[in-house]
Formats: structure tokens, sequence, C-alpha cells
């Protein structure tokens, strides 16, 4: 399913790997409690130390991604992290969270929550709901939903 990114100054589509970016976040502080030691880069950062981090986060995103298998997983990943005690950066901070997880939760048949989800993203980063990419990717989560037999 295309995806909605990038708000500014007008929205784009996320339709490929190149264009894709993150919709849920997790600073590695509110996991640890600390910046752990892997994930530090500065300017003075070496290649040999970058790929440490590029490979720890790796490792990571796969624990995440094994989690994942249906679209469901995904939605009890998403309550998962909302539940979280954040040190640093709550989901707040991420623009895409609410969208993401609205979005998912429409193609899942739960309608109310995911309107809810879109209409306090579009509230906080004062985009219009009746927006045309918005209302084109509630239309497509809402075909999925009808297609998996949720409405």
């Amino acid at each position: 399913m295309p995806f909605p990114r990038s708000w500014s100054p007008r929205p784009t589509w996320k339709r490929t790997a190149k264009s894709a970016d993150f919709d849920l976040v997790i600073d590695p502080v509110d996991e640890e409690g600390n910046v752990p030691s892997w994930c530090t880069l500065t300017s003075a950062t070496t290649p040999r130390a970058a790929r440490t981090v590029a490979t720890e986060a790796w490792r990571r995103a796969q624990h995440d991604f094994a989690q994942v298998v249906t679209p469901e997983d995904l939605r009890m990943l998403f309550v998962r992290r909302s539940e979280m005690t954040f040190r640093r950066f709550g989901l707040d901070h991420y623009m895409q969270t609410d969208i993401a997880r609205g979005l998912l939760e429409i193609s899942l048949g739960r309608e109310a929550e995911g309107e809810a989800r879109l209409r306090r993203f579009c509230e906080r980063f004062d985009v219009d709901i009746e927006d045309r990419i918005l209302r084109a990717a509630v239309s497509d989560a809402r075909l999925r939903a009808r297609e998996n037999g949720f409405q």
C-alpha cells in the first residue's frame, strides 16, 4: 500500500525503498536508559565505528521485524511501543507515528481508532483532513480492510 510521507511543504508518497522513511521510531535511550556506546556518532567517528553502529542498529531492528508477520502484529508493536516509559523522545516526537498507526488501524477495520489518530496528526501538523493524498491513503486502507473481511 503506498503511504504518505513528508507533509512539508506538501505531501508526497512512499512508493519505493528509496522514498521510505520510518513510521515507528524508538530512541535507544528509551530502551536502555542511557546513551549506549554502540549508537554514538560524531564528526570524528571512524568508518569502523560507523559500521559497528550500523551493525548493532540492524541487529536491533531485526528483533522488531521478527515480531511482525501480520498487520495485527504490527499494530501490537505500535501498542507496545506506545505503552513504554520514555526517557528522552516519546512517539509524539516523530511526525509519522499517528498517520502510520491511523492508516494501519483503518486497514484492520478499526475505523474509529484510525480516524482519531489521523485527526490528531492533522491537528498537530496543520494538515487538512481532506487533503487529497491523505484521503487517497484512507481510501486504500479501507479497501484493504474490505479485502481482508474487516468491513
